[in-house]
């Protein structure tokens, strides 16, 4: 099935649905957001939340964990639409279901995706629920492929996934803003110590996907001996780089854990 031939609709419009609704726009057919704010562009529509459950295909459910199941009421209304996708944090299948498979008989899958989706390069992993078709996961990885990523795994490793990828860009950001810090602290004017910084991220990102190398390999090759490199890699080192960031996903996970519960 044509991912334009399929009407998708979002409930809520943060900052996970402004993201996924402006890399999918180009993608797929109408996209429908609940909010003062929703995604601006032809041919999308800002509708209540009743209507985009009554007039689309699928629905992205994206609103704040603590909003849910509010935000998404429809007593006494006729439910439509065929799979319901949550990008909600901590939100767990079984939760989802009590709310749509046992009064609206509607499949779910819970994914966890990242703000990169607008710029085309997202990460995102799902799980499907119980009565989940696979041609419906083919609808799923299909719709954010087209904009990134996708995998499905188990629902118990969806956490770990919010804490690496779903937190991830922040982590990315800091670090970049951190090595522009750098740069203009040795005198390099800020815009293009940003540039350079996000064009290092991006060129050694694209070193470990295209190689398939262990990053250790990598940084190996960088690193002559008695050099530039493994000088300020040993600071790194003194700074705990490593460790911070293995810390920072476990806060993350653990956090998005505690919102399931």
């Amino acid at each position: 099935m044509s991912l334009k031939s399929i009407k998708f609709g979002f409930i809520g419009a943060g900052n996970m649905a402004q993201a996924l609704g402006k890399g999918l726009l180009a993608k797929v057919g109408l996209i429908s957001c609940k909010s003062d704010n929703s995604v601006q562009s032809r041919p999308s529509e800002s509708l209540p939340p009743v209507d985009v459950l009554e007039s689309c295909d699928v629905v992205i459910l994206a609103v704040k964990p603590g909003l849910f199941p509010a935000a998404v009421s429809y007593e006494g209304i006729k439910v439509k639409c065929k799979l319901i996708i949550s990008v909600m944090s901590g939100v767990t299948i079984e939760a989802l279901e009590k709310e749509f498979c046992l009064h609206a008989q509607v499949p779910v899958v819970r994914v966890m995706p990242n703000t990169c989706a607008t710029v085309g390069a997202g990460c995102a992993v799902f799980s499907r629920g119980k009565n989940v078709t696979n041609e419906q996961c083919d609808i799923v990885k299909a719709l954010f492929e087209s904009v990134g990523i996708c995998k499905e795994v188990p629902e118990s490793q969806i956490n770990a996934y919010c804490g690496l990828t779903g937190s991830g860009p922040a982590y990315i950001y800091t670090i970049i803003e951190a090595l522009s810090d750098g740069g203009v602290k040795m005198g390099i004017d800020r815009g293009s110590a940003t540039r350079f910084a996000a064009q290092l991220v991006s060129g050694a990102a694209k070193m470990v996907l295209d190689t398939g190398r262990h990053p250790a390999s990598l940084r190996d090759d960088v690193c002559s001996p008695g050099g530039t490199t493994i000088t300020a890699v040993h600071e790194l080192e003194k700074g705990n780089l490593r460790s911070t960031l293995m810390s920072a996903v476990e806060a993350a996970a653990n956090k998005a854990n505690q919102q399931g519960k």
